[in-house]
C-alpha cells in the first residue's frame, strides 16, 4: 500500500513538472518571437523613416538650391536684354564706314567746309577716320573719327549737338581745337576729334 502511495505521488510531481514545463515554454515562444522577428522589423523601420527625413532634408535643400539658380538665371536672362539694348546704341565696326559718310553729310548739312588752304586739295575730306582705337577695360572699343575744316560757330555747335543726338551711334567729343579768323570774319578754323564706341558681342562682354 505504502509503495503505491509513493507511485501515486511521484506521478502528481512529474505531472507538475510537465505542466510547468509546457507553461513555460508556451510563453517562451512568442518571447522568441518577439525578440527574433518584431525588435529588429521595428528598428529597421526606424532607419528607414531616419532615411526618410533626411532623404526629405536633401529634397528641401536641392529645391532651395534649384529656385536659386533659376533665380540667378532670370537675372542673367534680364542683364544680358539690358546690355543688348545697351550694346545696340554702338557702332559695328562693319557700320564705321557708314557712319564716317553720315557725319560728312551732317557736316555739310550744317554748311561745314574745307580749310581756304585745303579748298584746292584733290582729296582734301572735311570728314575722316582718324585711325586711332582706344581700348578700354572689359573689352569696349572706341574708334576716332576727325572733322577738320572752316564754320561759325553756331554751324559748329549745332553740328556737335546732332552729333551727340545721334540714334544709331555714340559719339564723344574728345578734344576741340579753334582758331579764330584773322581776318575778322565769322569762318574760323576747328579740328574736331571724335570717337565712336563700338558695339561688342555679347558673349565676350566682361571677359
Amino acid at each position: 500500500m505504502a509503495k503505491q502511495a509513493k507511485t501515486t505521488s511521484s506521478d502528481w510531481t512529474a505531472g507538475i513538472v510537465a505542466i510547468a514545463a509546457a507553461v513555460l515554454l508556451g510563453g517562451a515562444i512568442p518571447v522568441a518571437l518577439y525578440y527574433a522577428l518584431y525588435v529588429p522589423r521595428v528598428r529597421e523601420r526606424e532607419a528607414e523613416e531616419v532615411k526618410l527625413r533626411t532623404l526629405h532634408d536633401d529634397e528641401q535643400l536641392l529645391m532651395a538650391r534649384r529656385d536659386r539658380v533659376k533665380g540667378l538665371e532670370d537675372d542673367a536672362d534680364a542683364m544680358r536684354k539690358r546690355l543688348a539694348e545697351v550694346e545696340e546704341q554702338f557702332t559695328a565696326p562693319t557700320e564705321f564706314g557708314d557712319l564716317v559718310a553720315h557725319i560728312t553729310k551732317l557736316a555739310a548739312s550744317n554748311h561745314l567746309r574745307l580749310r581756304a588752304d585745303q579748298a584746292q586739295m584733290v582729296r582734301a575730306k572735311v570728314v575722316y577716320d582718324g585711325n586711332r582705337r582706344i581700348n578700354f577695360a572689359k573689352g569696349l572699343k572706341a574708334s576716332q573719327i576727325l572733322v577738320e575744316g572752316q564754320a561759325w560757330y553756331h554751324d559748329l555747335g549745332r553740328f556737335i549737338t546732332e552729333l551727340e543726338s545721334l540714334k544709331n551711334a555714340v559719339v564723344l567729343v574728345e578734344s576741340l581745337e579753334m582758331r579764330g579768323d584773322q581776318n575778322g570774319g565769322y569762318s574760323h578754323n576747328f579740328k574736331l576729334s571724335l570717337y565712336v564706341i563700338e558695339r561688342r558681342e555679347l558673349d565676350a562682354v566682361g571677359k
